[in-house]
């Protein structure tokens, strides 16, 4: 894939693990086409190999957003997972915090 999810982020943590009942999510993107610029995204949130909240396309420009599904449990280990596209509708492969 030519446009692909960086640094990726929760509550604003380089390390992303989450720790929060309703976490924050963001990141970086790089793409080879100049100009290019994301248009959608889409964050699953899994725990072990349940879906947990999944926010289907969510059509913007901004590289962060909130989570908007059941609040999470204390001191469980949740896995989320980033895709994103770009404004040729190009989708990005998945990347995983």
């Amino acid at each position: 894939m030519i446009f692909t999810p960086n640094t990726l982020r929760v509550d604003r943590s380089a390390y992303p693990v989450i720790e929060s009942p309703a976490p924050f999510f963001s990141w970086g993107a790089s793409h080879e086409r100049p100009g290019a610029s994301q248009t959608a995204c889409r964050i699953t949130v899994e725990r072990y190999t349940d879906t947990v909240w999944d926010s289907g396309w969510v059509e913007t420009p901004r590289q962060s957003m909130p989570y908007g599904g059941p609040a999470l449990c204390e001191n469980s280990a949740y896995r989320w997972t980033l895709r994103l596209r770009d404004d040729a509708g190009v989708e990005s492969a998945s990347a995983e915090g």
